[in-house]
């Protein structure tokens, strides 16, 4: 009996670039040049093995994250994956071991390579000069943001005695900047990953992947803490000036109890922009 026939799963779309053509070369090359240097790391002993996996490991994860930032979809980064399918003896001591490590590195710098000799082949996506991203991502974030206290306080009165949330801590902050983000921006992506600093790594609150932002957002609950949020802040900063998908660092400080003594002083100081890195600071409500 003829079964029917099933639906074909629709083609994945080509991968675009979503960086220049001359960024995603450059920052491919460093990773291949970076995954030479793991090959030549001396090795006499298992620990020396460990630590090359260890290196591999560490190097391979930031290579993934960056094909994501660098290109649209996940072919790409299906394809680098390939080198990782490599047979792999458990009974075959250090030699094996040895041998199964070097080959993971020479199999991903042979992905990286053939990806860098192909890019010209890869469309740029259309992308937004930064002063554009600017005017539209960026000024739609703060006006969200200098409108969250009103939205809080709305939120308090509700008909019947209903539940509703009350703005407590920073997890109320980001669960309702979650949904007021979803407003505005299509693309919202919770705790995502930060590369470490000084030994311990991040989650960023909310990364909007187009615009290139990450939000952070901090909550004072009496006088000390807020003295601690600038020196929190300032940690965070230096974390996210690793982050391959942040342009722009907005960090919203909620302040309804007006804790902050000098709410201009502490934007000043953290505010700025460096090759790497825009900072901008939204304190709310105004209250001084």
């Amino acid at each position: 009996m003829a079964t029917k026939r099933q639906k074909d799963a629709p083609a994945e779309e080509p991968p675009r670039l979503t960086r220049t053509r001359s960024e995603a070369r450059e920052r491919i090359k460093e990773q291949i040049a970076k995954g030479s240097e793991i090959l030549h790391q001396r090795v006499n002993t298992e620990a020396d093995i460990d630590m090359l996996s260890g290196s591999y490991d560490k190097w391979t994860d930031f290579n993934k994250e960056l094909l994501r930032v660098l290109f649209s979809g996940n072919r790409i980064l299906k394809e680098y994956d390939r080198h990782r399918y490599i047979s792999y003896q458990m009974a075959g001591g250090i030699r094996e071991k040895l041998r199964y490590n070097l080959e993971l590195t020479r199999g991903a710098i042979a992905e990286l390579e053939s990806l860098e000799q192909r890019l010209d082949l890869i469309p740029e996506a259309q992308i937004l000069p930064v002063a554009a991203v600017d005017r539209v991502g960026l000024h739609a974030l703060v006006k969200l943001l200098n409108a969250f206290h009103r939205v809080a306080r709305q939120l308090r009165f509700r008909r019947e005695n209903r539940p509703t949330l009350e703005i407590q801590d920073e997890y109320d902050v980001q669960d309702l900047l979650h949904a007021l983000l979803k407003i505005e921006f299509s693309d919202v992506r919770p705790e995502e990953w930060t590369p470490s600093y000084a030994g311990k790594s991040s989650r960023t609150d909310f990364l909007l992947k187009n615009e290139k932002i990450v939000v952070e957002t901090k909550k004072t609950r009496n006088v000390t803490s807020a003295k601690n949020v600038g020196d929190e802040l300032i940690i965070d900063i230096s974390r996210y000036r690793g982050h391959p998908d942040c342009e722009t660092l907005v960090c919203f400080v909620y302040d309804p109890e007006g804790f902050i003594q000098n709410p201009e002083g502490l934007r000043n100081d953290l505010e700025g922009n460096s090759d790497s890195l825009k900072v901008r600071v939204v304190i709310g409500p105004k209250l001084h």
